[in-house]
C-alpha cells in the first residue's frame, strides 16, 4: 500500500465514525429530547392531547419554529442581544440557536427521507440524488400545507390561506436573517458585543 491509499482508508474510516457519532448526537438532541418533552408535557397536564401537538408542530411543521426563531433575530437585528443579565443573555441566545438548529435538522432530516424513498422507489434509482432529494422537498412542503390546511390553521387562529403562506414566509424570513446572524458571530467572535 502506498501513502495515498493509506490515507483514503485512515480518512474514511475517520469520516464514517465522525458522521456516526454526531449522527447520534443530532439525533438525540433534535429527535429523543423533543419525544421526552412531549411525553414529560403529558404528564404533566394528564392528557395525551398536548403532548401530541406538540410532536405534531415539531415534527410536521418546522417551518413555524423557523419562522419565529427568524422574526426574533430580524426584529433585533442580531443573535446575541445584552441585557445586563449574562445568563440570561447565552440561554436566549443558545434556544434561540436550538430553535433554528432543530428546525433545519428536522427539514432535512424529512427531506432526506422523502429522498431516499424515492431513490428506492420503482419508478426511479438511487443515481439520480438531485431529483430524488427533489422530489422529497417537495413531499416535505407538500406535507406541510396538508398539516397546515388540515390541523395547524385552527390552533394557530388563521385561515387556511393565511397558513399557507407559513412556509414561504419562514423560508424568505430565514433568508432575511441570515445576514443578521452572521453579523452578530462577528461580533461575537471579535469580541465587540
Amino acid at each position: 500500500m502506498n501513502n495515498i491509499e493509506i490515507r483514503r482508508i485512515g480518512g474514511s474510516i475517520f469520516g464514517r465514525g465522525f458522521r456516526k457519532i454526531f449522527g447520534f448526537f443530532f439525533i438525540f438532541l433534535f429527535i429523543i429530547i423533543p419525544i421526552m418533552y412531549a411525553v414529560i408535557l403529558s404528564i404533566q397536564q394528564e392528557s395525551i392531547t398536548p403532548g401530541v401537538m406538540y410532536l405534531g408542530s415539531k415534527f410536521l411543521n418546522p417551518l413555524t419554529t423557523l419562522n419565529q426563531a427568524s422574526l426574533a433575530i430580524i426584529k433585533n437585528h442580531a443573535t446575541y442581544i445584552s441585557s445586563g443579565n449574562f445568563f440570561g443573555d447565552i440561554w436566549r441566545f443558545l434556544k434561540l440557536y436550538w430553535n433554528i438548529l432543530g428546525s433545519m435538522y428536522i427539514i432535512f432530516s424529512w427531506i432526506r427521507i422523502f429522498g431516499w424513498i424515492y431513490g428506492h422507489s420503482p419508478l426511479s434509482n438511487d443515481s439520480q440524488k438531485f431529483i430524488n432529494y427533489s422530489l422529497g422537498f417537495i413531499t416535505f412542503l407538500t406535507i406541510t400545507f396538508m398539516y397546515l390546511a388540515l390541523i395547524a390553521h385552527s390552533q394557530l387562529s388563521m385561515s387556511v390561506l393565511d397558513s399557507w403562506k407559513i412556509p414561504i414566509t419562514a423560508l424568505k424570513n430565514f433568508i432575511n436573517s441570515f445576514p443578521y446572524m452572521v453579523s452578530s458571530a462577528n461580533k461575537i467572535v471579535g469580541g465587540k458585543i
